[in-house]
């Protein structure tokens, strides 16, 4: 058995994340506000001692700031988020997650 952290994030686009903050705020300050905690997310995903897996909502955006030889990156699938759970971790337990 091992240790798998599953990740799930938006592709950060505006006018796609924090839309209800960005309602007040607008679509620019939403996506900093989006991409300020994906850093904390990463930082301590970082610090986590198991496998990580980074679950992107629409497709794998090459080059990013997730560091490709710490996290094996994925894309999302499913028609609402209990699906899109549900294969992750159906995934992740066939690969013999704890």
């Amino acid at each position: 058995m091992q240790n798998i952290l599953l990740i799930f994030i938006k592709n950060p686009r505006p006018g796609h994340v924090k839309t209800r903050l960005a309602r007040t705020m607008g679509d620019a300050a939403a996506l900093r506000i989006y991409r300020l905690l994906l850093e904390k997310t990463r930082s301590a995903a970082l610090r986590c001692g198991a496998e990580k897996w980074l679950w992107y909502s629409e497709h794998i955006e090459d080059g990013d700031e997730w560091p490709a030889g710490e996290f094996l990156k994925k894309v999302q699938t499913g028609r609402d988020l209990g699906e899109r759970m549900e294969a992750a971790f159906s995934e992740a337990f066939a690969a013999g997650a704890s």
